[in-house]
């Protein structure tokens, strides 16, 4: 029998679509309306335990750093049952202009609600 890793990043990344959502931003009008996408441009994870098929997981969320381009989130995702740490790290995001592809500045008024809401 073998295990795979979970897929932790994939929570932390639902973690962050939910956070955007409810803050009234979806990817999409990051896309559309501000014509920017936020790649990923750095992440870790460091491994404290499995999670099971059917265990529940909470992911907190927590903004380190912010600069006018960037932002780095770190992360923990718990079991929900008894708290037990499975993980921790972080991601680092950038603003990106879809029609340069250079970076760009994050959307000021995204990037004050998401600060205000993990700091």
């Amino acid at each position: 029998m073998w295990e795979t890793s979970p897929p932790y990043f994939r929570y932390v990344e639902a973690a962050e679509e939910d956070l955007y959502r409810s803050l009234d931003f979806t990817f999409r009008e990051l896309n559309e309306k501000y014509k920017i996408a936020i790649p990923r441009v750095e992440a870790f994870c460091s491994y404290k335990a499995p999670a099971r098929f059917g265990d529940i997981v909470t992911v907190m969320l927590r903004v380190d750093e912010r600069t006018e381009k960037t932002m780095k989130y770190s992360f923990e995702i718990r079991k929900k049952s008894d708290g037990e740490l499975l993980c921790t790290g972080y991601l680092r995001i950038i603003g990106l202009d879809l029609v340069s592809w250079k970076a760009t500045a994050l959307p000021s008024n995204l990037m004050d609600k998401v600060a205000k809401v993990l700091e």
